[in-house]
């Protein structure tokens, strides 16, 4: 890098187009902590003199000119990027220091106050005219400001100031920028959403999002919390495919991977798994034979001969609809019995599937308009005890996203975990150019 006149380093951030998408499983290494990616990035001197500053790539004008998509949530994005740039420039913003002593919690007193406040403020976590002065108590409305700021990066909105929170608020600007453009040229590089409805599963954020795809849309018809594969082994992939048809009463035939690696194992020491777990062997030609183990039975799964399928009911994992979207990966997503997982932050715990938080919403708003459908067949159909599949008159198309900033309709920016490790090849490159850099100064 070429010495500079002034001391501002203007990052010139290079296009990088998802080149993930496509790819079938990640091999990609599992996150570490939030505070220690965070914390890979180099502080720059405040004594030093110089001014970390993001280099525009594109103008607001020209994002929203070439636009390849009619999607709300990236028009949105395009505009809070523009924001983020002003904040990034802005150095009257002042950084906030690692307390002398955590977790700070509500109550306990901080000698940065002033100093959260100030960033909370500009951020937009804090309303200025809610502002009450606590004195060097971390109290009121302050803590509220957290909980938002907390949300907004996938953090437990727990209001206290841990090693987690503390890393997200003094993570530079500058890399908040960078964080927004990787995540509009992902967007940019998917098909063009035609108009009608469509679904958006964006997976660091862990959520899905469900578009009626009208002109004038502003928020999506739902949004929901979703689970999705886990960073060690079984990432969900991205993808964009269409979803064809619903089936009700669904049983879960168990992939390979999962009945060599998981079960088999139990087996071994317990024969009456499959009875409790209402499991049965089905040979060829689909063939039920029943669910006794033996040491003949255990020999015929390994080889490949027999495979295990959960039978259909209320305690099955795919619950009582799935949502196909074929797919060389076998994704799709499907209700779940087991609620209590949504109420974690981060919510990586299958094996690449998509476990929704309100599937039944999603069935009845994609069946709304198949004849001959509403709200009641839909919960007659869940209710079983059948199996039905349901075509869609209209396949919806499905874009399952890898996405670690995002924007709601109420422009907020949410800036979430990079579960994946995706974005730091990108985030490394930032960072190396700040050590650059500082070595010349």
């Amino acid at each position: 890098m070429r010495p500079v006149a002034a001391p501002v380093l203007v990052l010139a951030l290079a296009a990088t187009t998802c080149h993930h998408a496509g790819r079938r499983r990640s091999d990609l290494a599992p996150d570490r902590a939030a505070a220690e990616g965070a914390s890979a990035i180099p502080a720059v001197p405040r004594d030093s003199g110089i001014t970390v500053r993001a280099a525009p790539r594109y103008t607001t004008a020209s994002l929203v000119d070439t636009l390849v998509t009619r999607r709300p949530d990236y028009r949105v994005l395009v505009h809070a990027l523009a924001r983020y740039r002003a904040l990034a420039a802005d150095t009257t913003i002042p950084p906030f220091p690692t307390p002398r002593a955590m977790p700070v919690r509500p109550a306990d007193s901080l000698a940065a106050i002033a100093a959260l406040r100030a960033r909370l403020t500009a951020l937009g976590d804090l309303d200025r005219a809610a502002e009450s002065d606590t004195g060097d108590r971390y109290a009121g409305m302050l803590v509220d400001g957290v909980r938002r700021f907390q949300r907004r990066h996938g953090l437990d909105p727990d209001g206290i100031l841990g090693a987690a929170t503390v890393a997200a608020l003094q993570t530079p600007l500058a890399l908040r920028v960078r964080e927004i453009e990787l995540s509009l040229d992902r967007t940019r590089a998917e098909p063009p959403v035609d108009s009608g409805p469509y679904i958006v599963v964006n997976v660091p954020a862990f959520r899905l999002f469900a578009w009626n795809g009208r002109e004038g849309d502003t928020a999506p018809a739902l949004d929901m919390r979703a689970i999705v594969g886990k960073a060690v082994g079984t990432p969900t992939p991205t993808l964009v495919n269409q979803l064809r048809y619903l089936d009700f009463w669904p049983d879960w035939n168990v992939p390979r991977s999962i009945l060599v690696n998981e079960i088999l194992p139990i087996l071994r020491r317990d024969s009456l798994y499959l009875q409790r777990e209402h499991m049965e062997l089905v040979g060829r030609g689909e063939v039920v034979l029943g669910d006794t183990v033996n040491p003949a039975v255990i020999e015929a799964l390994t080889a490949g001969a027999l495979r295990v399928r959960q039978r259909r009911g209320p305690t099955n994992p795919l619950g009582r609809v799935k949502f196909v979207i074929p797919n060389d990966s076998n994704i799709y997503l499907h209700d779940t019995p087991n609620k209590a997982l949504f109420e974690r932050a981060r919510r990586d715990f299958s094996h690449g599937c998509i476990r929704l938080e309100h599937a039944r919403e999603l069935a009845i708003w994609a069946m709304r308009d198949h004849a001959g459908w509403d709200a009641d067949s839909v919960d007659a159909a869940m209710a079983g005890p059948e199996f039905r599949r349901v075509m869609l008159p209209r396949t919806i198309p499905v874009f399952v996203e890898y996405n670690t900033a995002m924007a709601t309709s109420d422009g907020a920016v949410w800036f979430l975990p990079d579960v994946y490790n995706r974005d730091r090849p990108a985030l490394n490159a930032w960072r190396d150019s700040i050590v650059g850099l500082l070595r010349q100064h």
